[in-house]
């Protein structure tokens, strides 16, 4: 298996991907669910993408709810972000030392009482999913279908 953003002919033969770095803005939550779909359709069936984005500052947390709502129904669920200071550091600056992307870290940033709790909400049901989810990966692989 291969975790990939970028692929060509015959990428579906190593069909595990994530949408690329984006940035913490809604326009890029949609490009990350157009990209899922695109990926679907050429026969990828494993996708994903950084819930709140990757680069820039700390996303709101009404795009942190809507992606965390997203991540739980697709095949991949993750939160990962840039080092503050990183790669994108000059174009999306993060807040100084504080740009990790978890709930509980998203709550005190925005001191927000409860926020990782209501998160925690749906990772749970992601747990619930699981079997549904495995399930539906071996159906995937066995019959070579997104």
């Amino acid at each position: 298996m291969l975790f990939s953003r970028a692929g060509y002919a015959g990428q579906h033969t190593t069909p595990c991907y994530w949408s690329g770095d984006q940035q913490s803005v809604n326009s890029e939550l949609r490009s990350a669910l157009t990209a899922g779909l695109s990926a679907a359709m050429t026969g990828i069936p494993f996708w994903g993408f950084d819930i709140g984005g990757f680069a820039g500052p700390l996303p709101s947390p009404d795009l942190y709810r809507r992606a965390t709502m997203l991540a739980c129904f697709c095949p991949i669920m993750q939160w990962h972000s840039e080092p503050d200071g990183g790669q994108f550091r000059d174009l999306m600056p993060g807040r100084t030392g504080d740009n990790e992307r978890s709930p509980w870290n998203m709550e005190r940033a925005f001191r927000l009482p409860g926020f990782a709790e209501e998160m925690a909400f749906w990772h749970r049901l992601r747990m619930n999913l699981l079997p549904y989810l495995y399930s539906e990966a071996l159906c995937c692989a066995a019959e070579s279908v997104p």
